[in-house]
């Protein structure tokens, strides 16, 4: 065990190279031959030499940092959804040695430049180097406009509609209520019933564009959940009720929790039984969060996370923003 840290002068003296040429070779300056950089990596590692983040920063002016922020709360975290966005984004930016940072509202759902908040300041005022962030939707104009304005290296993650000017990854809900109505087409469906979220919400809009596009010989109808908490246990019944007495032949759902909440009162008795369910949200990473019965879209969720983190590097080099879309796929 070394009970002194190794320094890029140790590297240098170990690879038979300058601390100069040590440095260029950890950042993958194309000036250094593949043979050099290979033997300073060695040596790095034999010597199990860590970069000197702060002295980096005052060299580049960058801090190691990026923050990942939601500005409607933690509960993103935990989400089943996003935790293997967040695993590939982190894992991804760990090759560099980047620090991941959280950045969380203080429990009143809001992430702003407001005074009393003092994480959300220290992302928007630039003390990481950037960030991923969740729900921009949920951001003010000013905020979004802040952020153009600060030239901050900024990816907004999971969006339903572009919003200009930003590197962003969209979920694509257009594309996955497409697939799930031509899957139910494809089985007998001909009336579909679709739980939205709460009402006015970008996504619901997207999901009627979804509908419209499909272009397929059967009715589709959007329930939307009359309120702003699109878990509120009474409105979501409701909006189920609404949308059963429609007398669906498949029912398609956006959310796990209102896939289970469908399940359960099935079970109950209060929504009739053998409905066909289709589900839009599921990731292959997480085959074991599966439903019995209900039939999945999925995609690649820890590829977009790694995507995200290539997009916040193009921003960093000041690139053109751009956006990709998931690609949604039936689950077998």
């Amino acid at each position: 065990m070394r009970l002194n840290r190794s320094t890029i002068k140790d590297v240098a003296l170990a690879a038979g190279v300058t601390a100069g040429t040590v440095s260029r070779a950890l950042r993958d300056d194309p000036r250094v031959i593949e043979s050099t950089r290979q033997r300073i990596l060695e040596a790095a590692q034999r010597l199990d030499y860590r970069p000197n983040l702060q002295a980096r920063g005052l060299q580049t002016g960058r801090t190691g940092a990026v923050g990942l922020a939601c500005p409607t709360g933690p509960w993103i975290l935990v989400h089943p959804y996003f935790t293997p966005i967040h695993a590939g984004f982190t894992s991804e930016a760990a090759k560099d040695g980047v620090r991941v940072l959280l950045y969380m509202p203080p429990g009143d759902e809001t992430m702003d430049l407001e005074a009393n908040n003092v994480q959300a300041r220290e992302l928007l005022d630039g003390r990481v180097d950037g960030g991923l962030i969740y729900q921009a939707q949920c951001f003010s104009p000013e905020t979004l406009q802040n952020l153009q304005e600060m030239g901050m290296a900024v990816v907004l993650m999971d969006t339903d509609v572009e919003i200009p000017g930003f590197f962003q990854i969209m979920s694509n809900a257009e594309q996955r209520i497409r697939e799930s109505l031509g899957w139910a087409h494809a089985l007998g469906a001909r009336r579909v019933g679709i739980l939205g979220l709460s009402a006015g919400t970008p996504f619901n809009e997207v999901v009627r564009m979804g509908v419209e596009s499909a272009r397929l010989p059967m009715s589709a109808v959007v329930h939307e959940i009359r309120h702003s908490d699109p878990y509120h246990k009474e409105a979501m019944d409701a909006a189920m009720d609404a949308l059963i007495a429609d007398k669906p032949d498949a029912v398609i759902l956006n959310r796990s929790f209102h896939v289970g909440h469908f399940l359960n009162r099935q079970e109950e008795g209060s929504l009739p039984a053998g409905i066909p369910l289709f589900y839009f949200g599921g990731s292959h990473q997480n085959k074991f969060l599966v439903y019995p019965g209900v039939h999945y879209l999925e995609t690649d969720l820890w590829a977009a996370g790694r995507n995200a983190y290539l997009m916040f590097k193009e921003a960093q080099e000041r690139k053109p923003p751009r956006s990709e879309r998931l690609v949604w796929i039936r689950r077998p």
